[in-house]
């Protein structure tokens, strides 16, 4: 995108990668009729620690699979990876981590706290 289109969600660690991938989705305004996988290696091109989509069984076994938790996934602040949305147009997010804290009461998860920029309409990609 030729912008800077960002936003913020918060989730807890007991969530899972398909749930990041809900909250982006709602964040985006997209319509989640698409495969999707994450990259947790730093360079992009790595595919050695993908997570697939949980409908994804047509894949490699030894793949990881998005119900992984986020604990699990033992993510620090300032961790960045890959979110790959809809492998033919190719929606490559970069995601970062920016804070790993206690959950606050009575708030719902995952929520968006924050936006950045307009998202470009997905029949221009």
């Amino acid at each position: 995108w030729a912008t800077k289109v960002t936003r913020d969600v918060e989730l807890l660690g007991s969530q899972t990668l398909d749930d990041l991938h809900h909250a982006i989705q709602a964040a985006f305004g997209w319509e989640d009729d698409h495969l999707y996988l994450f990259r947790l290696a730093r360079d992009q091109h790595d595919r050695s620690s993908d997570y697939l989509c949980g409908e994804c069984d047509e894949f490699d076994e030894g793949i990881g699979f998005t119900d992984a938790t986020l604990a699990s996934l033992v993510l620090h602040p300032r961790r960045r990876f890959w979110y790959l949305y809809d492998f033919g147009d190719e929606a490559l997010l970069e995601v970062e981590i920016v804070w790993v804290g206690p959950r606050a009461p009575r708030l719902r998860y995952p929520r968006l706290v924050g936006r950045r920029g307009k998202v470009p309409d997905r029949r221009r990609w």
